[in-house]
């Protein structure tokens, strides 16, 4: 079966987004336009000049390349932390982690202190 992994902003400047990683696809998180999801500043448009600031302040907490997510195959989703200041699975700092329970658990990834994500599995029918 046809599966993907869908990752959705739950808090932060990405709050109802949606990525999809494809099964066999590796994918990097971060500031750097390099990223293939690129985790910026800008994304608020509308902040006043305070908020801005404070907002700028959290993004020098995600790192130029933050986070690697890569989908080996449903039993085998590998994360890897690329940043200084670190990357919380469900509340805990990991370097490098293979998630094997992808198809019945979800997961919240939090990068830096502001932007958190859940990463979830979806068959593609």
């Amino acid at each position: 079966m046809a599966s993907r992994l869908v990752l959705t902003g739950i808090y932060g400047a990405f709050k109802g987004k949606k990525f999809y990683i494809q099964e066999g696809e590796s994918i990097v998180l971060g500031r750097s336009h390099s990223c293939d999801i690129v985790l910026e500043s800008g994304t608020f448009l509308e902040a006043s000049e305070a908020d801005t600031e404070h907002i700028t302040k959290h993004f020098q907490t995600i790192s130029r390349k933050h986070l690697r997510i890569t989908f080996h195959n449903e039993v085998k989703v590998e994360l890897e932390d690329l940043s200084a200041n670190g990357t919380f699975l469900d509340g805990e700092r990991v370097e490098r982690i293979f998630l094997a329970d992808i198809t019945t658990e979800s997961h919240t990834i939090l990068l830096g202190s502001r932007e958190k994500f859940l990463l979830e599995w979806e068959p593609i029918s």
